[in-house]
């Protein structure tokens, strides 16, 4: 089974429907989204009919949750941009707010897991800009796989077999060498090892930051392999 998982849409139809075609040519059969349909964008109500007519999974993001008026972010305060959701949430009909309103923070199949942010606190939308920031993450979870969006920058990390069990000890410093395992891969391609976890952030579709395009991420579980995609 191949999977498509995106993430960060806002509000960009036209790069959300690249990304699907481009999945959809790939050979995807399951759709996930980890969130952030609306914001930024001028076409969030569209994204959110896309997306209930494209995703088998679609996740909460921040913005989201200022969007369908579920939860207002303390950074709300201090960033202008979420002035764009409480409009754009004024634009939604009741049948669409309702959809959004109902989406998870977390979602889990077999082996990999799904969040907007990360785990172990997933409605306060901390970001993982950093291998060490995936510390909590890998305690909450024990699924091989995490994959997490937000950052809008896409990346694969891998912490090896031999530092896993490590990474989970009690004693902080001895927990603290093991996640010192925990590297970004230079490759957008890797196969899953037995034993090893991964951190995926799949970057964005619709605000790629950092010069990069929009991108998305393939879980192949048949070849156990991860790629990231650029279109």
């Amino acid at each position: 089974m191949k999977y498509a998982v995106m993430s960060d849409i806002h509000g960009n139809l036209e790069a959300f429907k690249a990304v699907v075609a481009d999945a959809r040519k790939r050979e995807c059969k399951k759709f996930i989204c980890l969130g952030d349909l609306t914001g930024y964008g001028s076409k969030s109500r569209e994204c959110i009919q896309f997306a209930i007519k494209t995703m088998d999974v679609c996740l909460m993001g921040n913005h989201d949750v200022v969007c369908c008026g579920k939860e207002m972010p303390l950074e709300f305060a201090s960033n202008k941009n979420f002035d764009v959701d409480i409009e754009t949430g004024r634009c939604l009909a009741e049948d669409e707010k309702s959809w959004l309103v109902a989406r998870p923070y977390v979602w889990s199949q077999d082996e990999f897991a799904c969040a907007h942010s990360e785990f172990s606190s997933p409605s306060d939308w901390f970001y993982i800009l950093h291998p060490k920031d995936a510390w909590q993450s890998l305690w909450t979870r024990t699924e091989q796989v995490l994959f997490v969006g937000h950052t809008h920058i896409p990346c694969l990390m891998k912490i090896p077999k031999d530092r896993v069990k490590l990474s989970q000890s009690f004693d902080e410093k001895k927990a603290m060498l093991g996640m010192a395992g925990l590297k970004e891969l230079k490759a957008r391609s890797c196969k899953i090892v037995r034993g090893a976890r991964y951190v995926v952030n799949v970057g964005s579709v619709g605000l790629p930051r950092k010069g990069s395009r929009a991108s998305y991420c393939i879980l192949d579980s048949l070849k156990n392999e991860l790629k990231l995609v650029f279109i």
